[in-house]
């Protein structure tokens, strides 16, 4: 049994005798521990992404009945043990539809609604899967400072009940990551929430994500969520803040 590592083709010469039966893998196309949030750009691996490959892409024929099927592989240097469930899932049910349907079969809208109608059934089992995040805000290199800063994004549609609210700033492209020392809520410019620990996102993410829990929201009131980053190295860095 062969594997491919570097490509999305899978046997080259169905004449050699290794190639005789091949596992194929897609090498970066499916690995699972890549984010999943579209915000995240072209290096996003969402389900819908998944759904759209094609395996065999490239063969000849006699080459193609030789691929056994896919895998996707999740490399947890970079994903914490709480995360699992959450990268793999509803990913993983995307791929197992390339490995059974055959692409000219396969209808998007059917399976999203498939794919709607099981996650209850996760959730029902306890099961976590990933949830896209509401996009609350950006950054780019003209607010970016090498030294410490407050960014701002005003979020009072977003703030409409009592509860917890779970903030992830995501890197996007450029040269240099961003660091983060907190993020708090601020009530008509009073702060109401603080959530304080040390994050970064960029190549890696690293405790990027901060959780502030939520009083009653008063009527009329405005609603800022205030972050204290600087970037390292430059400023060429962008991003989005994701309310999930």
């Amino acid at each position: 049994m062969a594997k491919q590592w570097r490509s999305v083709c899978g046997v080259k010469d169905s004449s050699k005798p290794q190639a005789a039966r091949a596992a194929l893998k897609a090498c970066r196309a499916l690995e699972r521990d890549r984010c999943e949030d579209s915000a995240f750009g072209n290096a996003s691996l969402t389900t819908e992404k998944i759904y759209t490959l094609e395996p065999v892409r490239g063969l000849m024929p006699e080459q193609a009945k030789l691929v056994l099927g896919t895998q996707a592989q999740l490399w947890t240097e970079l994903v914490t043990d709480d995360r699992v469930f959450e990268k793999t899932f509803p990913r993983i049910l995307a791929l197992a539809e390339v490995g059974w349907t055959p692409q000219d079969k396969r209808d998007g809208k059917e399976f999203a609604r498939r794919v709607g109608a099981f996650l209850p059934r996760l959730a029902a089992l306890g099961v976590p899967y990933f949830k896209p995040g509401v996009p609350l805000g950006t950054w780019k290199p003209e607010q970016m400072s090498e030294t410490w800063k407050d960014l701002e994004w005003t979020i009072t549609e977003q703030v409409n009940k009592p509860g917890p609210l779970t903030v992830v700033l995501l890197y996007q492209r450029g040269l240099h990551a961003l660091e983060i020392e907190s993020v708090a809520l601020f009530e008509d410019g009073r702060e109401i929430r603080r959530d304080n620990h040390k994050g970064r996102t960029g190549a890696a993410h690293v405790e990027n994500t901060y959780r502030l829990n939520v009083p009653a929201p008063k009527a009329g009131a405005a609603y800022t969520l205030r972050a204290r980053i600087r970037s390292d190295g430059g400023t060429d860095s962008y991003g989005v803040v994701l309310l999930h």
